[in-house]
């Protein structure tokens, strides 16, 4: 009797652990569709999906283009580094200019700037400086 609690128990904490890395956004987030492309017009920022961790891009600020490397994380955050590479490999030179809590659709993105790294403290809008509420990406499949 107690080995079948132990085993019951077992099964649920397994379960428990195993279901906080669901993302319920799958097929929802721009990675899940390589051959796009992502394009903001205020702020003037896009990126393509090559593959799932190859994201490049550019943001445009008083007329100065950066190369920006975009990258998503297990929940609802996306991350924007200034730099070269791929996002699950990212330059040891690239520095993280942003940190924002996104809402995913097929065809759109939302992403809301915020305002604090939980994990640092830092605050990270290095170059938007904390302009817009909320960035809009809309999708557009590269020919």
């Amino acid at each position: 009797m107690k080995r079948k609690i132990f085993i019951i128990i077992l099964a649920l904490t397994i379960l428990l652990f195993s279901s906080c890395f669901y993302v319920s956004d799958s097929g929802k987030r721009p990675n899940d569709f390589p051959g796009t492309k992502w394009v903001s017009e205020d702020p003037d920022i896009w990126f393509e999906v090559k593959e799932r961790y190859d994201m490049p891009g550019k943001l445009t600020v008083d007329g100065e283009s950066i190369d920006i490397i975009v990258a998503f994380d297990f929940g609802a955050g996306m991350n924007i580094y200034e730099g070269t590479g791929k996002s699950d490999c990212v330059d040891d030179d690239a520095i993280w200019i942003f940190f924002g809590r996104c809402e995913f659709s097929p065809d759109k993105l939302i992403v809301k700037p915020h305002r604090q790294n939980k994990h640092t403290n830092d605050y990270k809008d290095l170059f938007l400086n904390y302009q817009y509420e909320e960035i809009i990406f809309i999708r557009e499949d590269i020919k």
